[in-house]
Parts: structure tokens; C-alpha cells; sequence
């Protein structure tokens, strides 16, 4: 799993492959984690959260 950290500029180009958007402190994207992790492991997946810096 990749995360990265939010940006204030736009991207480029999304990657490929699932992305997720996700808050750190929302409970239900925190039950989601072990998913994600499975997820990963399958298939190429990019985690972007909205309130890291």
C-alpha cells in the first residue's frame, strides 16, 4: 500500500491502479485498514488522505 501525503497543487496524473481517499480520524476508514492491506497485495492501490500533511 502507498500512501501519500495531500498536496495543495494539483496532480499531475492519477496512478494507476484502485486509489482510495480516506481520513485519518474517521472510524469507518480506519476499519477499512485490513482491507486495504489486502487489497495491496493483489492489485496496485494508492491511499490518499485528506488531513496529513
Amino acid at each position: 500500500m502507498v500512501v501519500q501525503p495531500t498536496s495543495s497543487g494539483p496532480l499531475a496524473q492519477l496512478p494507476d491502479g484502485l486509489i482510495a481517499i480516506v481520513k485519518a480520524d474517521c472510524p469507518a476508514c480506519s476499519l477499512i485498514q485490513p482491507v486495504f492491506a489486502d487489497l495491496a497485495k493483489r492489485v496496485d492501490l494508492t491511499v490518499y488522505t485528506q488531513d496529513d500533511p
